[in-house]
C-alpha cells in the first residue's frame, strides 16, 4: 500500500488542503475543490494515485478542525463501500 504524509501545519483555510490533498493524488486540474468530489475520485478512475493508499496528515491547525473532521468522514465512507484508504492525523 502506497503511503503519503502532508504536513498541514501550515494550512490557512480548507482551500488550501485541497490543493494540497489532490496535488498528491495527481488529481486532473478540473477536479473539483469539496468534499463530495474527493469522495467520488477515491472511488477510482479519476486521479493518477489509485486505491489502495494511506494519507497522514501531521499538524493540522486548530481553526481547521472541522476541515479534518470532514475528511476524515469522506475517507470512513470510502471505506465503508469497500475502498481501501485510510486517514491519519498525527501531532
Amino acid at each position: 500500500m502506497r503511503a503519503f504524509t502532508l504536513d498541514a501545519s501550515g494550512w490557512h483555510d480548507r482551500a488550501e488542503g485541497f490543493r494540497a490533498i489532490l496535488a498528491v493524488l495527481e488529481a486532473p486540474d478540473w477536479h473539483g475543490a469539496n468534499l463530495d468530489a474527493l469522495l467520488d475520485s477515491l472511488r477510482g478512475g479519476v486521479n493518477g494515485v489509485e486505491p489502495p493508499f494511506a494519507l497522514t496528515l501531521t499538524g493540522m491547525p486548530a481553526h481547521l478542525a472541522g476541515f479534518g473532521e470532514a475528511l476524515a468522514e469522506v475517507f470512513a465512507q470510502a471505506t465503508r463501500e469497500g475502498i481501501a484508504v485510510s486517514l491519519h492525523f498525527r501531532g
